[in-house]
C-alpha cells in the first residue's frame, strides 16, 4: 500500500489481484477511483468511481444512436 497527501485529501494506492488498483480516502474510507484491467495482454483498462464525491467524478458512457 502507498499513502499520499496532498491539496489536504490522504490517499491510499491498493493492488488487488493484479487486475485493479484503487484510490482510497484514508479520511473516510470511501473508494474516489478504480482502475482495472481485464489481463496483462489486453489494452482494455476501466476505469470508475464507485463511491463519487466532489473531489472526483466518473465520466458517464454514452451509446451509440441516443442523443
Amino acid at each position: 500500500m502507498f499513502t499520499s497527501s496532498g491539496r489536504g485529501i490522504m490517499l491510499s494506492l491498493e493492488l488487488k489481484n493484479d487486475r485493479w488498483i484503487c484510490f482510497r480516502d484514508k479520511k473516510t474510507g470511501k473508494i474516489l477511483a478504480r482502475i482495472a484491467w481485464a489481463d496483462s495482454g489486453s489494452k482494455r483498462v476501466v476505469i470508475d468511481a464507485p463511491e463519487s464525491t466532489d473531489v472526483f467524478q466518473a465520466p458517464k458512457e454514452e451509446k451509440k444512436g441516443e442523443s
